[in-house]
């Protein structure tokens, strides 16, 4: 057999083993995803504390706790507080790569925010991965 033709049956092969790689063993692209969005009014041991949807413009904390899933490598959220259309407040916060990686944002409920609020949860990329509604009241 010549080196040509061991070669060319070389080639073969590996085509062969190429080929009948499973579709399910090619890479996946990294999925980030929010599994929790919950406004509260404080968060102890990594969890939310007294969640609700209304608070009160006395100096009160509200907190946009977030839970979420990343099986890429470590990236950011944006976390962006809006009073209707106008962007109040945006904070970035870290995500590392988990199943479940918990982080939190928060403003003070002031006397001259109150009104209808919403947060959002967002990639760097802009792509929207969670919203929720709040009200601040007197």
């Amino acid at each position: 057999m010549t080196t040509q033709s061991k070669f060319f049956l070389v080639a073969i092969a590996a085509y062969a083993l190429i080929a009948s790689i499973p579709s399910w063993a090619e890479a996946r692209p990294a999925e980030l995803s929010v599994k929790t969005l919950q406004l509260a009014r404080g968060v102890e041991g990594r969890q939310p504390v007294e969640p609700n949807t209304e608070f009160s413009a006395d100096g009160e904390r509200v907190y946009a706790y977030v839970c979420l899933a990343n099986s890429g490598a470590t990236t950011q959220v944006r976390v962006i507080w809006q009073r209707g259309e106008k962007v109040f407040h945006r904070t970035t916060l870290k995500v590392g790569h988990a199943k479940s990686w918990r982080s939190w944002a928060y403003i003070r409920a002031m006397p001259h925010l109150v009104g209808e609020w919403q947060v959002l949860v967002q990639s760097l990329e802009g792509d929207e991965l969670a919203r929720k509604r709040f009200v601040i009241e007197r």
